[in-house]
């Protein structure tokens, strides 16, 4: 039988076997496919064919109609060897994609791509393996029932892990020791939430939600994995841990200070769930406020571009906020004193400007944070 490919399969009552039970059957339509056939006439080749497979007994009846457009058998596909085989299961569990396992099949075994098998077959077999043994799937039923079976119940111990939200792509974890670190000063620490793709391998994002405190050091609070980075799914998600934190504590999640990715879905997300109390400040991360700081002073002499550093990691570390607004002054007004620092003093207080016309109003729909070094200048980070 020569070359085909399916155009059309359903399920359907079995008419394909004698057993009166009632049972389906697999009922699909076949096409030539033959390169043979498509390169001996101008139109497709007149074969067609219909196979009734019952998918009680695996009783198969094929029905053809026509004939085809060349008597000439197909040439027989390219197969991938054992060794072939055991190379692309090496590889996909790697998380490597079919076309560079290709090519790194044609380098290991030293044989040109033309005499390979086609991309189609290594495709087929890498996606056939990774959905049967790697579980790189869509059905949600087995995650489902293990959400649902360590869903918060409340009678957990103060270190054991459960699950908490409602949808099997956008749901928590954590335990309530990690809950009760939120119990302190809405002053005394920052709310961090980020996302990471670094945890896992099934390209899903991971939402993780933190606090640091005056000691500068982090302490997790819930892991969330989600589907997408926008705020539909990240506002569900902190209103599921603050929820979570009522249940636990019996009080309500105040957070005066949050720090998050110049991300408009974070930032809108963020201001929904815990602006409603109007203290909140977005604080943002040291780390890119000095990316943003060396990219406006690397024109400058080394010796001012260094001082003006040195300026910014002591006000950085002020130990009070009343220190903080002292030091502030006074290196705003050493800078304006020096020639060579006027753009850069200019572009310090446009930004703050930013900030300070952001923080007066309420976040739009499509708003985000200022991606620059609005908060050097604004308040200290605790």
């Amino acid at each position: 039988m020569k070359s085909f490919e399916i155009t059309k399969s359903n399920a359907m009552a079995c008419t394909a076997c004698s057993d009166i039970e009632l049972h389906q059957m697999r009922y699909r339509l076949l096409a030539c496919n033959s390169e043979a056939c498509d390169s001996a006439g101008v139109f497709a080749c007149p074969w067609r064919g219909k196979a009734l497979t019952c998918l009680k007994n695996d009783e198969v009846s094929i029905y053809e109609f026509g004939e085809h457009a060349s008597g000439v058998s197909s040439p027989k596909k390219k197969k991938l060897t054992g060794a072939q085989k055991e190379f692309c299961r090496e590889l996909t569990n790697n998380h490597l994609r079919p076309m560079r396992i290709r090519d790194a099949m044609a380098r290991k075994f030293e044989i040109a791509l033309e005499e390979l098998p086609a991309l189609t077959t290594v495709q087929n077999f890498v996606n056939h393996y990774s959905r049967t043994y790697l579980v790189n799937n869509d059905r949600v039923d087995d995650l489902r029932d293990w959400i649902h079976a360590r869903a918060f119940t409340g009678e957990e111990q103060m270190a054991q892990a459960f699950a908490f939200g409602w949808r099997p792509f956008v749901f928590g974890l954590t335990t309530k020791a990690l809950i009760q670190r939120l119990m302190v000063p809405p002053e005394s620490f920052i709310l961090h939430v980020d996302v990471t793709y670094k945890i896992n391998f099934r390209e899903y994002p991971v939402l993780v939600v933190g606090m640091s405190d005056r000691s500068r050091g982090f302490h997790l609070v819930a892991l969330f994995i989600v589907s997408q980075e926008t705020q539909d799914v990240i506002q569900p998600a902190l209103m599921a841990l603050r929820r979570l934190h009522v249940w636990i504590t019996s009080r309500e999640l105040v957070v005066k200070y949050t720090m998050a990715d110049a991300d408009q879905a974070q930032f809108n997300a963020i201001s929904a769930v815990f602006g409603s109390a109007g203290q909140l400040q977005t604080l943002m991360c040291f780390f890119h406020v000095m990316e943003k700081v060396y990219k406006a002073i690397k024109c400058l002499p080394s010796l001012v571009a260094s001082a003006a550093v040195k300026d910014l990691y002591d006000l950085h570390f002020a130990r009070t906020e009343i220190q903080f607004f002292v030091m502030r002054d006074s290196i705003e007004r050493k800078w304006r004193a020096q020639p060579f620092l006027g753009n850069f003093t200019q572009y310090i207080d446009l930004q703050c400007s930013a900030q300070a016309r952001l923080h007066a109003s309420p976040p739009v729909e499509n708003g985000s944070p200022t991606e620059g070094a609005e908060q050097l200048l604004r308040g200290p980070v605790v």
